[in-house]
């Protein structure tokens, strides 16, 4: 919206004595051929018939044939509405301003900040060219304003590859073809086809190289994985080797134990063994205890 609001205001600035001071802007051609050419189509389209012929000219001569007239160019509408010398300064800064609108909005397609985009659609707009020629040949600044269109609905078109783009490029080319300049529209058109090609050359070798760089992102990423992959395996395999370590110093732990315990038993064992010879030698009769006794029993009697 800032820009509409400063373009329009530069546009207006630019033409404001042929818009609001009643002042002509044209001279010399102009006025000797547009300026009739449009007020004769204008009063045949209000009287309801094509504005096919001109009857003034001569013997008769086409005037919709006669491609400057742009008889059929919608954005001459303004014709129907007010004088013939009016409506051509009102086009006229309308056409600038389309100008600047289409180079503004190529700008930011490609990439421009806003300054530097509006900076471009002042220079265009503005040109000597455009606004020279604006006031010696109007159809030839009327088909010019439409190529900076052109080629900001070629970039979106490249871009978005969208079908939508495809009818909003279409409808700009025909009305700036409708506009009434052969030459300039013919010069648009190889620039339009040369600008097309580049940028779609341009484009496809981006998006390959966009799409290899994406191949090796996903390669790295599988790299990426497949390490994390092997680092899990061998923590895991480190945790086994450790869990089987654990097992073998719990298995030797164990067989101590059984070692100490059978130790143990042992020990026991023997002082059982001990304690038996204890009292079995209590309880059985030596062979020499045994003759004493017998032999006390023979004198003594006991």
């Amino acid at each position: 919206m800032r820009f509409v609001i400063c373009h329009s205001s530069f546009v207006i600035l630019l033409l404001w004595r042929a818009l609001f001071a009643g002042e002509s802007f044209f001279w010399g051609t102009p006025l000797l051929q547009f300026v009739p050419w449009q007020r004769m189509a204008a009063a045949m389209w209000r009287a309801g018939h094509l504005p096919l012929w001109n009857p003034l000219a001569g013997c008769g001569a086409p005037l919709a044939a006669n491609y400057q007239t742009a008889a059929f160019y919608p954005l001459n509408a303004i014709y129907l509405l007010l004088p013939a010398e009016v409506a051509l300064s009102w086009t006229t800064a309308l056409h600038l301003a389309l100008a600047g609108w289409g180079m503004y909005s190529w700008g930011r397609a490609v990439g421009l900040d806003r300054f530097p985009a509006f900076i471009g659609a002042l220079s265009l707009s503005g040109s000597g060219f455009l606004v020279a020629r604006a006031a010696l040949f109007p159809s030839m600044a009327l088909t010019f304003s439409w190529l900076s269109v052109w080629l900001w609905r070629a970039e979106t078109l490249v871009r978005r590859r969208s079908p939508s783009d495809a009818l909003w490029l279409g409808l700009s080319i025909g009305l700036g073809l409708l506009a009434g300049h052969a030459q300039t529209a013919f010069y648009g058109a190889l620039l339009l086809v040369a600008y097309l090609v580049f940028r779609t050359l341009q484009e496809a070798r981006s998006r390959k190289q966009e799409a290899g760089s994406r191949k090796q992102e996903a390669g790295g990423r599988r790299q990426e994985a497949g390490s994390r992959k092997q680092e899990a395996g061998s923590k895991k395999q480190e945790a086994r080797d450790e869990g089987e370590g654990a097992g073998g110093k719990r298995q030797g732990a164990r067989g101590r134990k059984q070692k100490a315990r059978g130790r143990k038993q042992e020990a026991w064992g023997r002082r059982q063994g001990a304690r038996g010879k204890e009292e079995g030698g209590g309880w059985s009769l030596q062979p020499v205890t045994l003759c004493s006794s017998f032999l006390r029993w023979l004198c003594f009697g006991r």
